[in-house]
């Protein structure tokens, strides 16, 4: 188990975040083992400028929201989407030929939608809370017409993309459909253990080994892929 410190909130709000926090850190990392970190503790930083990532470029190993300096719908959302990331460390992967990471924003993208859905149900959110919750999903995150067609038609534009985008976005909603009980969270925490490589198809086939079940998001991406992207 690693340990979170979370810096520049409100103090008297730090303890609901950090519980929050722990909430959706128990739903994406469900046997609490944690992939080897930079640092111990992980530092989740809240900023009022620049965007939500895990952060590369520093000796600590650092996640950056941007939120407000209480707990919010908007922090469990951007945080457990980072998550997701730290899950894989992304951070030694992203930018390096073979690591495909608009598959990997698809995938965080349904940490979000996952793990925010879940936690907002505590009673410390309000319906309008829930309900502004609910709506932003809804809009970002439709996975309707997500099929190979669709894939074909917008796969240069993902094949571009190394940060969340409308079109990874919607592919994130695709899996959170495909896989409404969060299985997909297992097969994202094995992209670590794949191999970078260039080939998506060869890439995919790879990471289905490393997928604990037979039911996975490496051989339903296959699906879609067939004959599109030869």
């Amino acid at each position: 188990m690693i340990h979170f410190e979370f810096r520049n909130f409100e103090p008297n709000s730090v303890e609901a975040v950090r519980s929050a926090a722990a909430a959706a850190a128990k739903l994406i990392f469900a046997d609490g083992i944690f992939p080897p970190t930079k640092s111990d503790p992980v530092y989740v930083d809240r900023v009022d400028e620049g965007s939500a990532l895990l952060v590369a470029n520093s000796a600590n190993q650092i996640i950056q929201v941007r939120c407000s300096h209480h707990l919010t719908w908007e922090f469990i959302y951007q945080y457990s989407h980072e998550l997701g990331h730290l899950a894989t460390r992304a951070d030694v992967r992203f930018f390096k030929a073979g690591s495909h990471p608009w598959i990997e924003e698809a995938l965080c993208g349904a940490c979000s939608v996952f793990v925010t859905e879940q936690i907002v149900k505590a009673p410390c959110f309000t319906d309008e809370e829930v309900a502004a919750c609910t709506k932003f999903i809804q809009s970002n995150y439709s996975g309707s017409g997500v099929d190979a067609s669709w894939l074909s038609q917008n796969v240069v534009a993902l094949k571009r993309a190394t940060e969340a985008s409308p079109l990874t976005r919607r592919l994130g909603g695709w899996i959170a459909d495909r896989f409404p009980a969060g299985e997909f969270l297992s097969d994202n925490r094995v992209l670590k253990d794949v191999p970078l490589i260039p080939d998506l198809e060869k890439y995919l086939n790879r990471w289905s080994v490393e997928c604990a079940h037979p039911e996975n998001v490496a051989d339903a991406l296959l699906g879609l892929v067939s004959n599109c992207l030869r």
